[in-house]
């Protein structure tokens, strides 16, 4: 999970370059992890890819039905 605090803290950051090496260097470890999922919608929001954060945020709650975090952010 350290991980993912670090992709959300460069997130918050604005850093989103280093946000999406840091999303595509672990995909495969955290592939199957909603708020994995949830992050990498919320760095597709933030450039304007707005129909991939939908379908990132769909695939997070997929994982893990009731994620508020994606629930909020995707109605948002």
């Amino acid at each position: 999970m350290e991980i993912l605090n670090k992709i959300k803290d460069l997130i918050v950051k604005n850093d989103i370059e280093g946000a999406y090496a840091a999303i595509i260097e672990n995909q495969d470890e955290y592939i199957e992890n909603a708020d994995y999922w949830n992050l990498r919608g919320m760095l597709c929001f933030k450039v304007g890819e707005y129909n991939a954060a939908i379908n990132c945020y769909k695939i997070s709650i997929d994982k893990r039905e009731g994620h508020l975090d994606s629930y909020f952010n995707i109605a948002h």
